[in-house]
C-alpha cells in the first residue's frame, strides 16, 4: 500500500509523505527492491 501511495513523488514531495509517515525514502526502495526480487522468483 506505502509503494502505491507514494508512486510518482519525487524529491520534496516524497520526502514530505514519508515524514507524515515516519518513514525514509530509504525504506520505500529497499521495499520496491525486495517486492521486485519476489515477483521475478515466480
Amino acid at each position: 500500500m506505502a509503494l502505491q501511495e507514494n508512486h510518482g513523488l519525487v524529491d520534496e514531495a516524497l520526502k514530505g509523505w514519508c515524514r507524515e509517515r515516519g518513514l525514509f525514502a530509504h525504506h520505500l526502495a529497499q521495499w520496491r527492491a525486495d517486492l521486485s526480487h519476489c515477483q521475478r522468483r515466480r
